[in-house]
């Protein structure tokens, strides 16, 4: 069964217009090559950002905000959000398909 990620666009523009230089640079890592896709989402609604993985145990993703908010972990097979930023909360998620 393979995953996706949400992550609210509404987090997106509110970062920006915050006085962030440019927009919300979160770094993903993979070591599935993927090929690069541009997000277009509108403000206050929900954007899907494609990605995929494998479910198991050996699955290990840490998002974070520029080295330092984390923003999303997801290991041992479950989403572990207890060191989550709380700007971050309720706001991420991953869904399976």
């Amino acid at each position: 069964m393979k995953a996706q990620t949400v992550l609210s666009f509404f987090l997106i523009l509110i970062t920006s217009l915050s006085g962030s230089q440019g927009i919300f640079p979160l770094a993903f890592f993979t070591y599935v090559p993927m090929n690069e896709q541009i997000v277009i989402g509108r403000l206050d609604e929900d954007v899907i950002l494609p990605s995929s993985f494998e479910r198991g145990s050996e699955v290990v993703i840490h998002w974070k905000y520029q080295d330092s908010y984390k923003v999303h972990s997801y290991y041992k097979g479950s989403d572990h959000l207890e060191s989550q930023d709380p700007r971050y909360a309720n706001r991420t998620s991953l869904f399976y398909n």
